[in-house]
C-alpha cells in the first residue's frame, strides 16, 4: 500500500487561506529605483521581458532614454513635436530653440535607413554624414546617438523619413503642426524652397540672373529671420534671445526664451521689478525650472530686457550676439556705455579693486555675524559679498517690519542656516549701507559706523561722510 505524501502548501492554505502577496519595498521610490537600475544594464540576454513581482514589463533601454530626453526637454519649457510611422519604420522627436533659430532632434530617435532622393546631392549628403557619425543600428532600427541640431528648416523632416518631406510632417501630442506653433518656419521654408527652385531653373538656363536671385533669397531669408539677435545665457538661470526694433528703438525679448524663476530681493522691490512681474503675468507661462516667453516681449530698453531675463539689476552690456559682440559694438550710435566721473578719480584706491568692509560681532552667539562687502560711492548702494555671515536672531524692534520682512524672505531663498548664521549663497545689493548693516546684525545700525575696513577706519573714515 502506497503512503500519500502531505503537500504542506495546501495544508498550510486549508488551515489559514492563500496567502496575500506582498510589496518586496517598503516604498514606491525604492521599487522604482531598482526599475530604473534593472533599464539601465545591458538587457539582450534577458530572456523575459517582465520583472518576477507586480506583474510589471521592463521598457527597453532605448526607448527608456529616448523618453527621459523628451521628459527633460519638457521640463525646459521646450515643445516637443514627433513623426511616428510603421512602414518603414521610425519614431522621432524633436523641439525648436528659438534663442538659436534651430531645430533639435532628441537622442534614440528612431529614422528612416534608407532614402530615395538620390537626386538631391545637399540632402543625400547631410543625410549621409548623420548616419555615419552620429546613428547607430538594433533590431528594431536606425537610431540617433546624440541631439542633432539642424539649422534648415526645408531638411529636418526629410532626415528622419528618408524622402523629401516639409515641416507639417512634425506634430506636438495633440495633432498640431510644428508651424502652428512657429509660423515664421514656416516663412523661412518656402523661401528656401523658392531658393531651391529658382537656382535648379536658373541652372539649366545657364543665365547669368542666379547670382541676383540667390541673393534676393538670402537677403529675404535674413530679414524674416527677425534682425540681428542678441542672448543672455546663463546655466540654470535663463537662456534668452532678443533685437532690437530699430525704428522705434525698443528692444523685444523672442518668443521661446527662457528667463529667470527666482528675483533679486533688492531688485524685486524696485521700480523694475514690478515691472518685471507685469512681464511675467502677462507674456511669460510658468515651467518647472524657469519662465517661457509666449510671444515676442515688447520692452522699453535692452538694459530692462536684461533685468527681466536675470531676475536682478542689469544693463543692455549683458545682451552679446552669436560673436560675442554687444549691442553698443552692432549699434555704435545708438549705445554707449557711460564714462566714469572725475570726481572718483579723487579716491585714495584704484577704480577697479574698491576695498572692503567688514561687520564681525562674535560676543553673542544668538547675535553672531560676519560679513564684508564693498560701497559704490557713485548710486550709493552697498553690496554684501556671498559667504557672509548674517545673524541668526533679530532685534524686537526690528522684527515685522518692512526690512525684517524683505530679509527673511531673502535668507529663505538663497541661505544655508548653520549652527553660528544664515550663510549667504549669492551677493544681496542693499541701498545703502546701513540698510545693510541692519541686513547683516537684524537690528536698526549706522552702517557708516559699522562697516570697518582693514585699518579698522570705518566707511565715513575712508569716504569722509
Amino acid at each position: 500500500m502506497t503512503e500519500s505524501v502531505m503537500d504542506i502548501n495546501n495544508e498550510y492554505e486549508k488551515l489559514f487561506g492563500r496567502a496575500k502577496s506582498i510589496n518586496l519595498f517598503d516604498s514606491d521610490e525604492e521599487y522604482e529605483n531598482l526599475r530604473q537600475y534593472i533599464i539601465s544594464q545591458p538587457n539582450d540576454y534577458i530572456k523575459s521581458r517582465v520583472l518576477p513581482f507586480n506583474g510589471i514589463e521592463l521598457t527597453p533601454y532605448n526607448e527608456y532614454i529616448w523618453k527621459g530626453e523628451i521628459e527633460s526637454a519638457t521640463h525646459d519649457g521646450r515643445h516637443v513635436f514627433y513623426i511616428k510611422q510603421s512602414k518603414p519604420f521610425c519614431k522621432a522627436a524633436c523641439y525648436f530653440d528659438a534663442c538659436k533659430g534651430t531645430i533639435v532632434f532628441l537622442r534614440y530617435s528612431y529614422i528612416v535607413n534608407s532614402n530615395s532622393y538620390s537626386n538631391d546631392f545637399s540632402l543625400l549628403s547631410g543625410r549621409k554624414k548623420l548616419l555615419i557619425h552620429k546613428s547607430c543600428q538594433d533590431k528594431q532600427g536606425r537610431y540617433l546617438t546624440e541631439n542633432v541640431r539642424c539649422s534648415s528648416p526645408l531638411v529636418t523632416a526629410s532626415y528622419v523619413l528618408g524622402r523629401k518631406a516639409d515641416l507639417s510632417e512634425w506634430c506636438d501630442e495633440k495633432g498640431k503642426s510644428i508651424v502652428t506653433y512657429y509660423p515664421e518656419l514656416a516663412r523661412l521654408q518656402a523661401l528656401e524652397r523658392k531658393k531651391k527652385e529658382t537656382e535648379k531653373e536658373e541652372q539649366n538656363k545657364g543665365s547669368v540672373l542666379l547670382g541676383v536671385l540667390n541673393g534676393i533669397a538670402n537677403y529675404l531669408t535674413k530679414r524674416a529671420a527677425n534682425r540681428h539677435i542678441f542672448y543672455i545665457e546663463e546655466d540654470g538661470v535663463c537662456s534668452a534671445s532678443g533685437y532690437l526694433e530699430e525704428d522705434s528703438k525698443q528692444f523685444f525679448i523672442k518668443k521661446g526664451s527662457l528667463v529667470s524663476k527666482e528675483s533679486d530681493i533688492i531688485y524685486a522691490s524696485s521700480q523694475s521689478g514690478k515691472a518685471r512681474l507685469r512681464f511675467l503675468d502677462k507674456a511669460c507661462v510658468l515651467k518647472t525650472h524657469y519662465y517661457c516667453v509666449s510671444k515676442d516681449a515688447k520692452c522699453r530698453s535692452a538694459s530692462a530686457a536684461a533685468c527681466y531675463v536675470l531676475g536682478r539689476k542689469a544693463d543692455f552690456t549683458s545682451w552679446k550676439d552669436d560673436k560675442g559682440r554687444s549691442l553698443e559694438e552692432v549699434y555704435p550710435n545708438r549705445f554707449f556705455t557711460p564714462q566714469k566721473e572725475s570726481s572718483q578719480l579723487s579716491l585714495p584706491f584704484p577704480l577697479d579693486e574698491p576695498p572692503l568692509f567688514h561687520i564681525v560681532k562674535t560676543d553673542d552667539a544668538k547675535r553672531y555675524c560676519r560679513a564684508s562687502g564693498t560701497y559704490d560711492s557713485v548710486g550709493k548702494q552697498f553690496l554684501i559679498l556671498k559667504d557672509s555671515i548674517l545673524s541668526l536672531d533679530v532685534s524686537s524692534s526690528y522684527r515685522y517690519t518692512a526690512a525684517d520682512y524683505k530679509r527673511q524672505k531673502f535668507i529663505k531663498l538663497n541661505c544655508v542656516k548653520k549652527s553660528n548664521g544664515f550663510v549667504m549663497k549669492r551677493d544681496a545689493l542693499c541701498d545703502s549701507p546701513s540698510a545693510a548693516a541692519s541686513f547683516v546684525l537684524g537690528r536698526s545700525a549706522n552702517g557708516w559706523l559699522e562697516w570697518k575696513d582693514e585699518s579698522n577706519r570705518t566707511l565715513k573714515e575712508v569716504y569722509n561722510h
